[in-house]
């Protein structure tokens, strides 16, 4: 390649086969010797880790995380996660918090002690250590249990919140809070009661 007036000539060594449709060429181990990459482009979109892109940009491996967005310490991975083969994604950074946002107001967000965070940008002051899911909002906060059932009648359950225990291997059901149609519901006419139930000493089930 002649860069004349003003620099000197170079070598770039091409590969010593016409390699694969669609493939990109790249620097090799040695710069100016070109190798194929194992990015394509097709007519269906970008293709990292694949011959046959499914999307505009179509990122895979079968080993490990498939794509990683950051720095060597501050990153976001997308892909697999290694210990138990499946999709994930994986943040690791400052604080270790993952926030979620709508442009560029926060809506939610994972924190450093696996809570999730609706509505806030840090924990409730003072509150359990063992919360899961906080929700915080001026107007005072709602969680919505919904059934999708269009035909809802005495005894059909509408929602249910079940507390859990593992006290040895096998998990078990302690009590429940549920909420069920009384009688036949029409536009309108939404008959309900809740019913709380607990697990007697010696059963197995609420």
């Amino acid at each position: 390649a002649d860069t004349s007036p003003s620099g000197s000539d170079i070598t770039l060594t091409l590969p010593t086969s016409a390699g694969s449709a669609n493939q990109f060429l790249k620097n090799g181990s040695a710069a100016g010797t070109l190798e194929y990459s194992s990015m394509v482009e097709t007519s269906t979109g970008i293709g990292i880790g694949t011959s046959s892109p499914s999307y505009k940009l179509h990122v895979t491996n079968d080993s490990s995380a498939a794509a990683r967005i950051g720095g060597a310490s501050n990153y976001l991975e997308l892909g697999e996660y290694a210990s138990n083969s499946s999709p994930a994604i994986s943040y690791n950074g400052s604080g270790a918090s993952l926030p979620i946002r709508n442009g560029t107001s926060e809506v939610a967000r994972f924190d450093s002690s696996g809570r999730l965070l609706v509505g806030t940008t840090s924990a409730i002051s003072g509150s359990n250590a063992n919360d899961n899911l906080q929700l915080v909002n001026s107007a005072g906060s709602i969680l919505s249990v919904a059934s999708s059932d269009t035909t809802i009648g005495n005894g059909t359950r509408i929602g249910e919140v079940q507390f859990w225990g593992q006290p040895s291997s096998t998990w078990g059901n302690f009590a429940t809070i549920g909420c069920f149609g009384d009688s036949t519901a029409t536009s309108n006419d939404n008959p309900g009661r809740l019913v709380f139930s607990t697990t007697r000493d010696g059963e197995s089930s609420p």
